[in-house]
């Protein structure tokens, strides 16, 4: 899952929810609290071992569900971006008005309007 640091809340809640219905979340960072200050407060090492641990678990995935932000955030915009040159789906969950902010949305397979909506999307009986 793919989504801003500043809205972690709101990532922890799909992912809890994407994992009652019986689906792997391959992503972590939504369950781990980082340094106050965001990605400037970490050490260069910290700030490589965080993007490398993304990036495989984008590599796991079957399909990325982005979590298109309230205010620009670029970790969103390059996880959506390996995505896509993986050849995944990419299910983003945004207003209208967002997704049209940029042409590359239209290289994702889905938006969905509200966060929940994603679970109809995948299925609720999990994985087959």
């Amino acid at each position: 899952m793919a989504g801003a640091s500043r809205e972690r809340d709101r990532a922890r809640s799909l992912a809890s929810s994407l994992r009652d219905a019986g689906h792997e979340v391959t992503s972590i960072w939504h369950d781990q609290d980082y340094a106050p200050g965001g990605d400037a407060a970490l050490t260069s090492d910290e700030r490589f071992q965080i993007a490398f641990s993304i990036e495989l678990a984008i590599g796991r995935s079957d399909v990325i569900v982005a979590l298109w932000p309230e205010a620009p955030s670029i970790g969103v915009y390059v996880e959506i971006g390996i995505a896509i040159a993986q050849t995944m789906p990419v299910f983003v969950c945004c207003s209208d008005a967002a997704w049209r902010g940029t042409i590359f949305t239209e290289l994702c397979s889905r938006v969905f309007a509200r966060d929940s909506d994603v679970l109809l999307e995948v299925g609720h009986a999990g994985p087959s």
